[in-house]
């Protein structure tokens, strides 16, 4: 669950099948407190730190190293997308389809964090972990109840 700010401010555990709209959540801070018991400290990925280096590239002018950055992420991690897409748009050297995008992207995602500018194919650590809580804490819950009936 995100709040307008695009953070995480709760994670979805579980809804009911029968009832639209009637779903569970678990604060991100019991998330926490729940990895902080665990010993457990979500970082950022190093295919995170890269593409973020390659998109800051991207947005200089001329686009400095961003090619030759993003082919590497697309050599290095065939399996995620988007460095696949601006490896083909950079070769392609239309400024004019490069400034259109580019546009497009900013409208898009000027209102979001970079945090939330992430390839969409790939899983960061931390939303593992998160999912990983959530489940434990399902599973918890449906204890507690079947224990209670």
């Amino acid at each position: 669950m995100l709040n307008e700010h695009g953070e995480v401010v709760g994670l979805a555990t579980f809804g009911e099948k029968n009832s639209q709209g009637l779903n569970f959540a678990v604060s991100i801070d019991l998330a926490r407190q729940f990895l902080e018991q665990a010993h457990v400290r979500p970082r950022e990925s190093d295919f995170t730190k890269s593409f973020d280096l390659a998109l800051a590239q991207y947005e200089r002018p001329g686009h400095g190293h961003a090619l030759r950055m993003f082919r590497e992420l697309k050599d290095s991690h065939p399996e995620v997308s988007a460095p696949n897409e601006y490896v083909a748009e950079l070769s392609k050297g239309d400024d004019r389809k490069t400034s259109e995008i580019r546009e497009t992207r900013e409208k898009d995602e000027s209102s979001r964090p970079i945090e939330s500018r992430r390839p969409a194919g790939r899983i960061s650590m931390p939303v593992v972990i998160l999912v990983a809580v959530g489940f434990f804490l399902v599973v918890v819950v449906l204890i507690v109840i079947a224990v209670n009936r």
